[in-house]
C-alpha cells in the first residue's frame, strides 16, 4: 500500500503517513445517486398545416373573386371616360352581347324598346355600347342610328378608335338581341354602306 498524498511505500495499515501525515484511512466512496427522471416538458400540439390548408386557399380564392370583381366594376364605371356620373347597369342577351344601359324613360316609340332605350342615351354613350357589342376591341368614337325595318329591326353603325367600322342590328325582341357586321361586308354583301339613312326612311 502507498500514501496517496506522498507516495509513500507503507508496509503496516496506518491511520497517518509516518511522512508526510496525511489520513490513510480509506473513505468510502460516495453512494451512488440515482438520476432523477425529470418529465419532459408537454408538446403544444399545433395544427398541421395540412389541416389549414384548405381553409387558407378558399379564403385566398374568395379574396381573388372579390378584387377581380370590384376592379372590374370599377372598369365598366370608368369606361365611359367621365362622360356620365350615372352608374350603367348591363345585362347579357341571348347571345351573350350587353343589353343595352338602363337610362332614364325613353321619349322615343320605335316599337323597338331596345332602340328606344339606346336612342336616349347620349350619342358618345350610345358609340360606346355600340363598339362593346360589336368587337371587344372597339372603342366606339361614333354611333350613327341608319333607322328601322318595318318589323321594328333598327339599324345602327359604329365607328372604332382603331378604325374598323361596323353595322349593328337591334332587333326588336324583348332581350334586344344583336347581330354584327364589318361595314366592309355589308357594303358587298348587301349593298347598303354604314353611316347612311336608310331608303325607307
Amino acid at each position: 500500500m502507498y500514501c496517496a498524498s506522498c507516495g509513500t511505500e507503507l508496509s503496516d495499515p496506518q491511520q497517518f503517513c509516518p511522512k508526510c501525515g496525511a489520513s490513510l484511512a480509506v473513505v468510502p466512496p460516495p453512494p451512488k445517486q440515482r438520476p432523477v427522471a425529470v418529465p419532459a416538458p408537454p408538446k403544444l400540439k399545433r395544427p398541421s398545416s395540412n389541416s389549414r390548408s384548405p381553409f387558407l386557399w378558399l379564403m385566398a380564392g374568395v379574396l381573388i373573386i372579390v378584387v377581380a370583381v370590384s376592379v372590374t366594376s370599377n372598369l365598366h364605371e370608368t369606361s365611359g371616360e367621365g362622360s356620365s356620373s350615372k352608374k350603367e347597369v348591363r345585362s347579357e342577351s341571348a347571345e351573350g352581347n350587353p343589353s343595352i344601359p338602363r337610362a332614364a324613360e325613353s321619349p322615343f316609340n320605335t316599337g323597338n324598346v331596345a332602340n328606344d332605350k339606346l336612342l336616349a342615351l347620349p350619342e358618345k354613350e350610345q358609340a360606346l355600347y355600340l363598339g362593346a357589342v360589336a368587337n371587344a376591341s372597339c372603342h366606339g368614337t361614333r354611333a350613327f342610328y341608319m333607322g328601322s325595318s318595318h318589323d321594328h329591326t333598327a339599324f345602327w353603325s359604329v365607328a372604332c378608335r382603331n378604325g374598323s367600322s361596323y353595322s349593328v342590328e337591334v332587333d326588336a325582341d324583348e332581350l334586344g338581341s344583336t347581330k354584327v357586321l364589318e361595314c366592309s361586308v355589308l357594303r358587298a354583301v348587301t349593298g347598303t354602306s354604314c353611316f347612311v339613312k336608310l331608303n325607307n326612311q
